[in-house]
């Protein structure tokens, strides 16, 4: 048995499970027994030299870690202990397992893992959105604390590759919560569902240009205000966007053409919108569901929309649209629902 005094952060313990995983799965017929006291640093042990070691934490500073490493016998109840024969030879498989250490923390992480980064990143950007909230009638957000780790949170799901520190999804609908959407969610670089609908929000629509994992955003039934953020294009995964149901203003941007082909919902009915429909909107070939109605949208139905021949419902309804319906709507060979009422088009019907 021997000691190892590393100069490494804090944080190393998390990054040496996976190293020690690797190397178990590949010694999986050896037995192990603890016999140091100490901390136990991770379940796995490091082969090394042909020999297996376990990492005991003894003491843990802001900026050193001393472990000591064990080297176990592969035969029951035998600890393999160290003669002068074997010195030179213990000190190279020490040497050999400090570099090991080092390179699984890596030298310039300081404070770390970028797991933990992450993990610490997520709740103070959940803490801030929770400090913006007047009214939570539900108690939803009750256990929204840092006594409860991240993954007990209500409305919280947390990846497993994580460990239970990075968040992937935050559903909170229909909870009665009012206040503003914070722009801190936009630090969740992971997540992959925001579902903040049939609540009370309002304020502006947050920026969540950074959030390019997102594949399910649904704001809608709240009373969020001001025009929809360029930067949402930047979603590029997006599957479904649900704004419906707010009092969303401006022109329908044509960069929202340019949204993930992956996408099938694009529901933005029942807000204020102006100005005209974007042909752009025809590249999104995987579309299914269409609903810009109850806006005041303007001008001519584009013929692009013909291109949506996955296109199950569009609902244009309720705006002021003028002009012909393009004869290419009658190839849409899926379509179940259209409602163009209450607008000003005429012409004949494909």
């Amino acid at each position: 048995m021997g000691q190892v005094a590393a100069a490494c952060k804090s944080g190393v313990i998390g990054r040496l499970e996976s190293a020690m995983m690797q190397q178990a799965r590949r010694n999986s017929n050896i037995w192990w027994r603890l016999e140091p006291s100490g901390e136990l640093a991770s379940k796995h042990p490091i082969i090394c030299s042909g020999h297996a070691y376990f990492v005991f934490s003894l003491g843990r500073k802001i900026e050193e870690i001393q472990f000591e490493c064990c080297r176990i016998s592969n035969k029951p109840k035998q600890v393999l202990e160290t003669s002068q024969s074997s010195v030179r030879r213990d000190k190279w498989e020490m040497l050999v397992l400090l570099v090991l250490l080092l390179l699984c923390h890596g030298l310039g992480n300081t404070h770390g893992s970028q797991d933990d980064h992450a993990g610490d990143g997520d709740m103070l950007s959940l803490l801030d959105f929770k400090r913006a909230i007047n009214s939570d009638p539900n108690g939803a957000l009750a256990s929204w604390n840092t006594s409860n780790p991240l993954y007990r949170w209500a409305g919280i799901t947390c990846g497993r590759a994580h460990r239970g520190r990075v968040i992937t999804s935050l559903e909170l609908a229909g909870q009665g919560l009012k206040g503003e959407i914070t722009s801190s969610l936009g630090n969740l670089t992971s997540l992959r569902t925001l579902n903040l609908s049939i609540n009370s929000f309002s304020g502006r629509l947050p920026p969540l240009g950074r959030l390019g994992k997102l594949e399910v955003l649904d704001l809608s039934w709240n009373s969020l205000r001001d025009a929809i953020p360029d930067g949402i294009v930047n979603c590029s995964r997006l599957r479904i966007l649900d704004l419906s149901m707010n009092s969303l203003v401006g022109e329908l941007h044509s960069k929202v053409g340019l949204l993930s082909d992956d996408l099938l919902v694009l529901n933005l009915y029942g807000n204020r919108l102006t100005g005209t429909i974007p042909p752009s909107l025809g590249n999104m070939t995987h579309l299914e569901q269409l609903d810009l109605g109850n806006n005041s949208l303007s001008g001519s139905i584009p013929r692009t929309l013909g291109n949506l021949q996955q296109l199950t419902v569009m609902d244009l309804s309720h705006n002021n649209l003028e002009g012909d319906i393009p004869s290419n709507l009658g190839d849409l060979g899926l379509l179940q629902h259209l409602d163009l009422s209450d607008n000003k088009i005429k012409g004949i019907i494909p």
